[in-house]
């Protein structure tokens, strides 16, 4: 895994990003993930280029978005739900996770330490916070997961079934991590 993300493929994503959104932060990840309580980690086949992204074709939504290198295709979408910081985790210098709907969790393992530190700095600076909402309303939270425009070896199990050829999106009311 290359530590780092150069000139012209910084370029190449920003062209792809758009005009209309963002990018914070760029650096080299691998996408893990893990199916139960125990975080077993599963390594999904996937590296590339994670971009924290500042969306203003959505309301100024942010998001982790990662890129393959090679093709430049978006391989995994997700936007920081409400209170996202309280759930992204470190557990170790190089590597943080966050739970998703159904007991899952989706980990990233950078290549540099610092982008890390950076990262978790920016998700918690750009997170949607509870307090913005009115007490009244319903807070609803949005999961948006893996496209897959390119095909990947897929193993069998929660990522065959998460990284589908269609993008989609989880939806749960505020009590899912309550």
């Amino acid at each position: 895994m290359a530590g780092t993300v150069s000139l012209e493929q910084l370029d190449k994503l920003n062209s792809i990003i758009g005009s209309k959104a963002t990018s914070l932060a760029t650096a080299v990840i691998r996408l893990h993930s893990s199916e139960n309580e125990e975080k077993k980690w599963v390594y999904s086949g996937l590296c590339g280029a994670l971009c924290l992204v500042i969306d203003r074709k959505l309301g100024g939504v942010a998001l982790f978005r990662m890129y393959d290198l090679n093709s430049f295709n978006l391989v995994f979408e997700a936007e920081l739900y409400y209170e996202f910081e309280q759930h992204y985790t470190e557990l170790n210098d190089n590597f943080y996770c966050f739970a998703i709907p159904g007991g899952h969790h989706i980990g990233f393992s950078f290549a540099d330490s610092e982008e890390a530190l950076m990262f978790r700095s920016l998700a918690a600076k750009y997170a949607p916070r509870s307090q913005n909402l009115n007490r009244n309303e319903e807070r609803i939270k949005r999961y948006t997961l893996p496209v897959d425009n390119d095909p990947v070896k897929k193993k069998p199990g929660f990522f065959k079934n998460l990284f589908s050829s269609k993008k989609f999106c989880f939806w749960k009311c505020k009590q899912f991590f309550e």
